[in-house]
C-alpha cells in the first residue's frame, strides 16, 4: 500500500491508538484527587488499574488470537464501542470494587487495539515502512497522554474527575464512528484472505531465517525484559502526579498538570530512539538494552535529588518513563515486524504486549503497597533495579539477535 491509501491508514491508525490511551490512561490520570476527594486509600484506589492491567494483559493474548483468523477492523470496532460504554458507567459507580470491575473490563476492551493495529500495518506496509511508521502512531499515544495531564487538571476543578470520564466515552464514539467511515476505502487489503497468500510462500521461509535457534529461548528472556519496561514504565507513570503531591506537597490539579513532562520526555526518547535504530544500531534488542542503562542511571538521579531538587528530580523521574518508552518502542513495535509472514503476528504482537502488562500490574500494586510504609525511597530503588534486570535480559540474547530486517 502506497500513497494517499498509507497515509489515510497511517492515520486512522494512530487516531485509535490516541483514542486507546485517551480512555485507558484517564483514572491514572486522576487517581490522586480520586484518594483525596473519595477519601480512600491508595491501595483501594489503585485495585482498578492493577485489574486492568492484568484483564488487558490476558486480553493481548485472546485479542491476538483472534487478529490472525477474523478482520481486524471489526475487532477495533468493537473495542471503541466496548470502552466508550466502560468509561461512561465509572462516574454511576458508587464505590472503589464497582470502580475496580468497570475498569477490569475496559481492560479487556483496551487489548482489542494493538494486535490488530499491527496486523493491519505488518500487511499493508514494506518493513522499513512498518518500522518507520509504527513509531509515529506511537507518538499519538504520548500526545493523548499530554493531553490528558493539561486538560483534567481544568475538568477537575470546574466539574470534577467524573467529567473526564463522560469527555472521554464521547470522545470513544466519535473515533468509532470515524474508524468505520475511514476502514470502508482500504478495508479490502485487511481482510484474512489477504494475509494467508503470504503464508507458506518463499517470503515467509526468508522470515523465518531471521531469528538465530533457539528462538522459544530468545522469546523467553524477551518477554523477560518487557516486563521489567512495563514495571517501570507504567508502574512510573500511574504514580507520577503522586510522587510530586506528597513528596514536594503540591496541590492535586498542579501535580497532574506537571504529570505532562512525562509524555513530553517520552516523545523526545522515542524520537531518539528511533533514529539510533535506522541511523545506527539497526538492531531492536541492543536499543532496548541502552533504553534501560539510560533508565538506570535517571533512576539513581531520582534518588539522590528528591531531599534536596524537586524540579530536576521530577524532570528526572520523568526521563526515567522516557526511556521505558524507547524500550517498549523496540521490543513491543519494532519487534514483532520480524514475524511479519508467518501468519502469527497478531498473536506474537499479543503475547509480547501481555508481559508488558504483567509488570504493569505487579509494580502498580508493589508500590501502593511500598509507598504507604516506606515512603519513595524503596520504589525508586524497585524501579532502578528493574531496569537493570531488563538490561541483563536484553543482553542474553543480544548475540542471538540478527542485525536487521531483511
Amino acid at each position: 500500500m502506497k500513497g494517499k491509501k498509507a497515509s489515510s491508514l497511517i492515520a486512522l491508525c494512530a487516531a485509535v491508538y490516541f483514542c486507546s490511551y485517551l480512555t485507558r490512561q484517564n483514572y491514572a490520570t486522576v487517581l490522586v484527587e480520586i484518594i483525596e476527594s473519595e477519601g480512600v486509600s491508595k491501595a483501594a484506589a489503585s485495585a482498578a488499574i492493577t485489574g486492568m492491567f492484568i484483564t488487558y494483559g490476558l486480553g493481548q493474548i485472546i485479542s491476538g488470537y483472534l487478529g490472525d483468523r477474523l478482520n481486524s477492523c471489526h475487532l477495533i470496532a468493537a473495542g471503541l464501542a466496548a470502552t466508550g460504554v466502560l468509561n461512561i458507567l465509572i462516574p454511576y459507580c458508587k464505590s472503589t470494587q464497582m470502580i475496580a470491575v468497570v475498569w477490569c473490563c475496559n481492560g479487556l476492551a483496551q487489548s482489542f487495539f494493538w494486535p490488530p493495529l499491527v496486523k493491519i500495518l505488518t500487511i499493508n506496509l514494506s518493513g522499513k515502512m512498518y518500522q518507520r511508521y509504527v513509531a509515529v502512531i506511537s507518538w499519538s499515544s504520548y500526545l493523548a497522554t499530554a493531553v490528558l495531564y493539561l486538560v483534567c487538571p481544568a475538568l477537575i476543578q470546574h466539574s470534577g474527575w467524573r467529567s473526564v470520564f463522560y469527555i472521554c466515552g464521547v470522545v470513544a464514539f466519535v473515533m468509532l464512528v470515524v474508524w468505520q467511515r475511514g476502514t470502508k476505502n482500504i478495508q479490502s487489503s485487511m481482510n484474512l484472505p489477504a494475509d494467508r497468500k503470504v503464508h507458506g510462500s518463499s517470503a515467509e521461509k526468508s522470515d523465518r531465517t531471521v531469528i538465530s535457534q533457539p528462538i522459544w529461548l530468545i522469546l523467553v528472556f524477551a518477554v523477560a525484559a518487557i516486563i521489567m519496561q512495563g514495571m517501570i514504565r507504567d508502574g512510573m507513570t500511574t504514580w507520577l502526579p503522586t510522587y510530586i503531591s506528597e513528596q514536594f506537597h503540591i496541590e492535586n490539579s498542579n501535580s497532574i498538570l506537571y504529570g505532562v513532562l512525562a509524555p513530553l520526555l517520552s516523545v523526545i526518547a522515542l524520537i531518539i530512539a528511533e533514529k539510533v535504530q535506522d541511523k545506527l544500531v539497526h538492531n531492536e534488542v541492543a536499543g532496548a538494552a541502552g533504553s534501560f542503562v539510560l533508565a538506570i542511571v535517571c533512576s539513581l538521579g531520582v534518588r539522590m535529588t528528591m531531599a534536596g531538587l524537586p524540579r530536576f528530580s521530577i524532570i528526572l523521574y520523568a526521563a526515567v518513563i522516557g526511556c521505558a518508552h524507547a524500550a517498549n518502542l523496540f521490543l513491543i513495535a519494532v519487534l514483532p515486524g520480524r514475524f511479519r509472514n508467518t501468519g502469527h503476528v497478531s498473536l506474537i504482537s499479543g503475547v509480547l504486549n501481555c508481559a508488558t502488562y504483567v509488570g504493569s500490574a505487579g509494580s502498580t500494586a508493589l508500590m501502593a503497597m511500598t509507598t504507604e510504609h516506606s515512603g519513595w525511597n524503596v520504589p525508586i530503588i524497585i524501579w532502578a533495579a528493574a531496569a537493570f534486570a531488563g538490561f541483563v535480559f536484553c543482553i542474553l540474547i543480544l548475540r542471538r539477535w540478527p542485525a536487521q530486517f531483511k
